[in-house]
């Protein structure tokens, strides 16, 4: 007699450790490079402060901003008590009114491009790059930090077509580092549409870290 049993089916693929969330911080507004908050390689948490580029003008220019807000505000609380008398028309007083919303955009311009002086952390992380120096002078858009978030890594992967169809979301993966180390996964994501020229789907596993080791950008068996 024999019986049949179930038996596990597997699907053996090489891949690569990369970051859970990496990002490049730019600059938002021009101004030198006035404190390096943060070495490279520190930990750092949500919203802390990295980099601090010089004020230039921007205090004054928001002491301007804020006095103009109060001497509208205080206009239009005028202008209301004269048009509840009937002394001036509907027009004149939303005249007023639309002075005092323009007065306070240009206040919200320049209150971000003050606190844009000041690069923070958008998430818990590891300083992994630094490209500018202490009395640097950036402008827009230059870039000035990488941050990386590796309390969690994801392992990417090509699944050939014929197999992508038995993968689950949340399915347990085994990888096997090349020094024979094992982590524990489980799929996060299985690309709905195959790359053009392999005609295979990434497929990306998602690992915890809580060691924060160094494995970003290793390869491995998944």
């Amino acid at each position: 007699w024999q019986t049949a049993s179930p038996v596990a089916s597997k699907q053996v693929l090489q891949g690569q450790l990369e970051a859970w969330r990496k990002v490049e911080l730019r600059a938002q507004v021009a101004g030198t490079v006035e404190r390096l908050d943060q070495d490279k390689g520190a930990k750092v948490v949500d919203n802390q402060l990295l980099l601090s580029l010089s004020p230039e003008s921007r205090p004054a220019q928001l002491a301007r901003e804020q006095a103009e807000v109060r001497q509208r505000d205080a206009a239009v609380t005028a202008a209301r008590r004269l048009r509840n008398d009937k002394l001036i028309s509907a027009n004149e007083l939303l005249k007023v009114e639309t002075e005092l919303a323009n007065a306070k955009v240009r206040l919200s311009g320049a209150q971000l491009d003050f606190a844009n002086t000041q690069v923070r952390a958008p998430f818990a992380g590891m300083l992994d790059g630094r490209q500018v120096e202490l009395g640097d002078y950036v402008v827009p858009g230059q870039s000035l930090l990488t941050l990386v978030d590796i309390s969690q890594l994801k392992v990417s992967a090509q699944v050939p077509q014929q197999d992508v169809a038995k993968l689950r979301l949340d399915q347990p993966v085994q990888v096997e580092m090349l020094d024979g180390a094992l982590l524990q996964g489980k799929v996060h994501y299985i690309a709905a549409a195959a790359e053009e020229g392999s005609r295979s789907f990434r497929v990306e596993v998602s690992v915890d870290n809580p060691q924060q080791l160094r494995l970003a950008g290793a390869s491995a068996t998944l």
